[in-house]
């Protein structure tokens, strides 16, 4: 076995200036506006969740086994999913996932995409029995999962910066393909075809169709209705709805921030946030936009902006309050991450030793494949398992002769 001497001897803890770093796409709030947020907040019910060290609170806490993933597309979803199969492969749970066959169309979606989860749209389980992790993509409804989830379930998500979503959303989907780009493009190979796009808008969607693959996707993931969407207040509510509903969303750009506060959320381990990069196009262009590409996407797209701004600031009143240990603890985990991408498959184990955080755990050859593992071919390997149990439920069930 390889032993890593990973014992902390990391000075200082990063300034909170190093986390408030302003992103110039953004009208972000000040380190000390930041301040005054957590100050005018103090006593929100939620404000003791995430104020106790890190020490005190694992050692009384349990780790949550009932978790629900809402997937927002081209958020990093994809990563972040692979925690949940892991965890859930790992602790034998029950999974919640598509009724389907393996490779079908769409067959990584829960139902048809946009309709409500249902129970009759999931893959049966035993009896007597309840549903602990879904990472799927389906379109959140509170009721709706609720009906099929059970009360304890603890709801996460992640978002990301708009703009960043929607280029990303657009190599994705291949939006280029419209005639009128390809027209552009063939004209003038340096033509950028999501500038044109954003300088063309009604010559390729109706102005009327607010929700798509690249107009306030994130909120449309979310849950947001077109009545929700034309009504300024509506859409407060809405956010605020999500906030109750949600025991953290994550934000993208603070990736590996946003994971130490899942792992102390859910009272797991750094084994068990630990990542290799998922479903990333490396194969994506990097372009040039200016001011008004941003400011014409923030005019068809307002409620996915409007969403990012809410939850950043949650999220930096998260980070506030974590303790002043939060920093360091990002670091370490990175020191983590950075051996596990090293040597992951390379060593029969690596061994990590007690921390400040967490106890000592290994990762074996097999773990490192589960990281490595993407998520349709995880997908793949869930579904078997949970069409086996149920399989071997209803032999159990039927009677002897």
């Amino acid at each position: 076995m390889l032993l890593l001497n990973l014992q902390t001897n990391l000075k200082g803890i990063f300034d909170i200036t190093e986390f408030l770093k302003i992103n110039p796409k953004l009208n972000k709030p000040t380190a000390i506006e930041f301040r005054s947020i957590v100050d005018e907040t103090q006593q929100e019910s939620d404000e003791l969740q995430f104020r106790s060290s890190s020490t005190e609170r694992d050692k009384s806490c349990l780790p949550t086994r009932r978790v629900v993933f809402l997937k927002v597309h081209k958020t990093g979803s994809s990563t972040i999913a692979n925690l949940f199969q892991r965890f859930g492969v790992t602790h034998n749970l029950n999974f919640a996932v598509p009724r389907k066959s393996k490779h079908e169309n769409g067959y990584n979606y829960i139902g048809k995409p946009g309709e409500p989860i249902r129970k009759e749209s999931l893959s049966p389980i035993p009896d007597n029995q309840t549903y602990d992790i879904l990472w799927n993509h389906v379109v959140y409804n509170r009721t709706a999962f609720r009906s099929v989830m059970p009360n304890d379930t603890v709801y996460i998500t992640i978002i990301r910066e708009p703009f960043d979503q929607f280029v990303s959303a657009f190599e994705y989907f291949k939006i280029y393909g419209i005639q009128f780009i390809k027209n552009n493009m063939a004209s003038d190979i340096s033509v950028n075809p999501i500038s044109a796009y954003l300088k063309n808008i009604s010559r390729s969607e109706s102005p009327r169709k607010s929700l798509s693959h690249i107009r306030n996707k994130m909120v449309a993931d979310l849950g947001m209705t077109l009545t929700q969407l034309a009504d300024p207040y509506k859409r407060i509510d809405f956010l605020r709805q999500l906030n109750k509903d949600f025991k953290l969303v994550m934000i993208m750009e603070y990736f590996d921030e946003s994971l130490i506060l899942l792992r102390r959320s859910l009272c797991w381990t750094h084994k068990d946030i630990l990542y290799f990069p998922k479903n990333r196009n490396i194969f994506r262009p990097r372009r040039i936009f200016d001011l008004e590409d941003h400011n014409r996407h923030r005019a068809i797209s307002f409620a996915d902006y409007e969403l990012y701004d809410f939850f950043y600031k949650e999220f930096n009143k998260k980070m506030l309050r974590a303790g002043d240990d939060v920093f360091e603890e990002v670091r370490y985990f990175r020191h983590l991450q950075k051996i596990v991408w090293d040597q992951c498959m390379t060593k029969k184990h690596i061994v990590f030793p007690t921390s400040k955080w967490s106890a000592s755990f290994h990762v074996t050859q097999e773990e490192c494949q589960m990281l490595r593992t993407g998520e349709l071919a995880f997908l793949d390997y869930i579904m078997n398992i949970t069409s086996a149990k149920y399989t071997r439920f209803l032999k159990e069930k039927m009677p002897q002769k």
